[in-house]
C-alpha cells in the first residue's frame, strides 16, 4: 500500500494475514516454496482512504509464479473505486494490446460481494488498461496471478489507484444522505448542469440504485438530454425479468410513471430527451447483478412553461373588431343575394 507522497517499496515484504475462510489464500501464505512470492495486502479505509498499489519492482519486471491478494474494506457507506494507470503483464501468444483470452496468462481478477457471496466480476490481462471500476458495497478483492516467464521478454507490471468513496463518483448535485446514491438538483441553485451514472466514465457497479431528484420553480419544467448512453439491457421494454438494467423517469415522487419510458441499451442520445409535465421530475438508475456498462452522461435544463392566454383577459376592442368583421360579412352576403335576385327578375321580364 503506497500513498502518493511515499516512496515506492517492494510489496513482497509487506504481508498481511489472510481473511478468515479464504482457504486458498491460507495455503499460499503457508507455502514454503522459494518460487512463490507473497504480497498480500489488507487495506482499510480507516487506515488510508486513498493510495496506490504497484506490482513488485514496478516499473521493472515482477517475479514469476506470484500470487497477490489486495483486499479492500470500507465502512458501510463507502464504495471502492479502482483506476488503473499502468498495465503491462506478460502475455504469451497473441496481441497483448488486445487480449482475447486471459486463461493460463498472467492476470488480474476482481471480486465483489453480490448477494452475500464473493463473486468474480472480471479478469484482465495483457497490456490493455482495464476500465475504471467500483464495488457494489464496501468490499472489493483484487487477485494478481503470474505464471512462469520467458527470461528475455520485457514487461513492467501494473499500477492502480484506489479510493474509498461515499459519493458513488458523482460530483454534481446535493447528496441528500451520506453513503446513499440520492442526489438533488434545484433550479434556484443552477438552471442547467450535468449528472452521470455512478463511477462514470468507468463501469457502473452492479446491484446499485441511484435517484436524481429535480425541483424547479412553480412556473418551470425540466428537460433531460443524454450526451452518452450505454446501459445493459434489451430496449425498448427494458424489463428486469429479462436481466435489463435501466433508467426510468417519473413526474411523481417514489413511484415509476407508466406514461414515461424506460431507457436501456446503446442509444443515440442526440434524439433522446425527456421532459417533465411540471416543476418536478425523478430519474432512477438501477443495475442488477449480471453485467455492467459505461452508463450515461446527461444534461438538465430548467425552463419556463408556456402558459396559454386567458380568454377573460382579452381586450374588449379585440372582441369588438371580431364582431364588426362578422357583421360586415353578413351585410356583404345580403347585398350579393339582392343583386343576384334583381338580375334574375330583370331577365324574366
Amino acid at each position: 500500500m503506497i500513498k502518493d507522497n511515499q516512496v515506492n517499496t517492494d510489496l513482497r515484504v509487506n504481508v498481511s494475514a489472510p481473511r478468515g475462510g479464504d482457504k486458498e489464500m491460507q495455503r499460499e501464505v503457508n507455502t514454503s516454496t522459494k518460487k512463490l512470492v507473497n504480497c498480500n495486502q489488507n487495506i482499510s479505509s480507516q487506515q488510508s482512504s486513498t493510495g496506490i498499489i504497484m506490482s513488485s519492482s514496478f516499473p521493472n519486471r515482477y517475479p514469476s509464479t506470484t500470487r497477490c491478494h489486495y483486499i479492500f474494506n470500507g465502512t458501510a457507506e463507502e464504495r471502492v473505486q479502482i483506476r488503473f494507470t499502468n498495465m503491462d503483464l506478460f502475455y504469451s501468444g497473441g496481441n497483448k494490446d488486445d487480449p482475447r483470452d486471459c486463461s493460463q496468462k498472467d492476470s488480474i481478477t476482481v471480486y465483489d460481494i453480490l448477494g452475500n457471496v464473493e463473486t468474480e466480476i472480471d479478469v484482465f490481462c495483457g497490456a490493455k488498461v482495464p476500465p475504471q471500476l467500483m464495488s457494489s458495497g464496501p468490499y472489493l478483492k483484487i487477485v494478481f496471478n503470474s505464471k512462469a516467464h520467458i527470461d528475455h521478454v520485457r514487461f513492467s507490471g501494473f499500477r492502480f489507484l484506489y479510493n474509498f468513496r461515499s459519493d458513488y463518483g458523482i460530483s454534481t448535485g446535493i447528496q441528500e444522505r451520506r453513503g446513499a446514491c440520492y442526489f438533488k438538483y434545484e433550479s434556484k441553485q443552477n438552471k442547467t448542469g450535468r449528472f452521470v451514472s455512478p463511477n462514470h466514465p468507468g463501469l457502473y457497479p452492479k446491484a446499485t440504485t441511484c435517484h436524481y431528484i429535480f425541483h424547479g420553480e412553480a412556473d418551470e419544467k425540466v428537460r433531460i438530454l443524454f450526451q452518452s448512453f450505454e446501459v445493459h439491457g434489451k430496449y425498448p421494454r427494458c424489463l428486469t425479468e429479462v436481466g435489463s438494467d435501466y433508467v426510468s423517469f417519473s413526474n411523481f415522487y417514489g413511484v415509476e410513471d407508466r406514461d414515461m419510458p424506460r431507457l436501456c441499451g446503446v442509444l443515440k442520445p442526440e434524439s433522446t430527451f425527456i421532459e417533465s409535465d411540471n416543476d418536478f421530475l425523478t430519474v432512477v438508475f438501477k443495475s442488477n447483478m449480471q453485467q455492467e456498462s459505461s452508463g450515461f452522461e446527461a444534461h438538465y435544463t430548467f425552463f419556463k412553461k408556456e402558459i396559454p392566454p386567458d380568454p377573460s383577459n382579452t381586450p374588449q376592442r379585440f372582441n369588438d373588431a371580431i364582431m364588426w368583421s362578422s357583421n360586415l360579412a353578413t351585410i356583404v352576403l345580403l347585398l350579393i343575394v339582392f343583386v343576384i335576385a334583381k338580375q334574375s327578375l330583370t331577365a324574366d321580364s
